[in-house]
């Protein structure tokens, strides 16, 4: 009797581990760059950028890889917020530097560094769809 209950709870387990958050609990909150860029990150990998001005947000997922201290944001802007005959973003890769609480993109030498200065996002942020923001990204995030 004991062993189907010993499989169960490992299955449970399991399952549990394969969810885990794709972004880790030092990430999730609001970042800012300067007086317009803005990057927001919840847990369950929605990422919002925002620059300006005028002030324009673009909604994307994001990973994150522990082991290279890498951040890989998609994003996936509407056709009607794109230049005319713009291609589509390709991801952007940043680094997250732990100690000096920082996330930079190592390409974009103008970019600057962004810092964490809000753990709460705001209510846009909170209310993007994954399964939504999914559908625009047919391929896996990489």
């Amino acid at each position: 009797m004991k062993t189907p209950f010993l499989f169960f709870l490992f299955a449970v387990l399991a399952i549990r581990a394969g969810a885990t958050s794709p972004i880790p609990p030092e990430l999730v909150g609001g970042w800012r760059c300067g007086q317009y860029g803005f990057l927001f990150l919840r847990a369950d990998g929605a990422a919002e950028v925002v620059g300006g001005p005028p002030p324009i947000g673009v909604a994307g997922l994001a990973t994150y890889n522990p082991k290279s201290f890498t951040l890989i944001l998609s994003e996936r802007p509407s056709p009607s917020e794109m230049p005319k005959g713009a291609k589509q973003p390709p991801a952007v890769k940043l680094f997250y530097n732990a100690k000096a609480g920082t996330i930079t993109d190592p390409g974009d030498k103008g970019m600057g560094r962004y810092k964490r200065f809000s753990k709460e996002l705001p209510e846009d942020v909170k209310e993007l769809d994954v399964k939504t923001l999914r559908k625009k990204f047919p391929e896996p995030v990489k």
